[in-house]
């Protein structure tokens, strides 16, 4: 494949990846159509299935770009010559309270998404989820060096378990806080900064 035509699929994927996000602000992913999706790309609809077969796929793309701007992020926070327990904390938290949209996007049921999405989609966002925990596995062999190999592999595992939980506990949509004042339950804000934070610090200080 030519640079030029590269470039052109990548351009073209992204003009689809951004309709799909602009509806998906305001609407549910399962009533977005891919007619809905065409309407907003310069492209005909049956051009989109040049790119994506349908609209979980492009939900796929889309988790996998958010997925890279926080690797970004994350990379970062690698490059520095050194960090405390405390500044590389608040750096990680600092990441995710930034990132609210992609920790919306990643709480999805991501087996719905599987079941009508190609290999080659879903390895796109297994690569991307991949380089960030190796990422993080960077900053833990660079900052504590101290750690054990154990010690580093179980944090890693255990942090994106607690990732990908998060917006369950710290989202603050209206239809939940109206379903909890109907259960009578008391609802105190949840902030994503400070669940990060403390989690870190809380799993790492036992280590120095």
């Amino acid at each position: 494949m030519s640079r030029g035509s590269a470039e052109l699929t990548n351009s073209r994927k992204n003009e689809i990846i951004n309709a799909f996000e602009e509806l998906y602000q305001t609407m549910s992913f399962r009533n977005i159509s891919m007619r809905e999706i065409g309407e907003k790309t310069s492209m005909t609809r049956s051009s989109i299935y040049n790119y994506f077969q349908n609209k979980e796929e492009i939900f796929l793309a889309l988790i996998a770009r958010e997925f890279q701007l926080w690797c970004d992020a994350l990379q970062e926070i690698a490059n520095h010559d050194n960090m405390t327990l405390t500044e590389f904390a608040e750096a990680i938290a600092s990441s995710l309270q930034e990132r609210r949209y992609f920790l919306k996007l990643i709480s999805w049921n991501h087996y719905e998404l599987e079941e009508n999405s190609r290999t080659e989609c879903l390895a796109e966002v297994q690569q991307v989820t991949y380089n960030a925990m190796q990422t993080i596995m960077l900053c833990l062999d660079k900052f504590f060096p101290t750690m054990t190999e154990t010690a580093k592999i179980e944090f890693q595992q255990h942090f994106f378990i607690f990732l990908y939980g998060i917006d369950s506990f710290a989202g603050d949509s209206d239809s939940q806080k109206k379903a909890l004042k109907y259960a009578k339950i008391t609802y105190y804000p949840i902030q994503v900064y400070d669940v990060v934070y403390t989690f870190i610090i809380h799993y790492l200080k036992q280590e120095f």
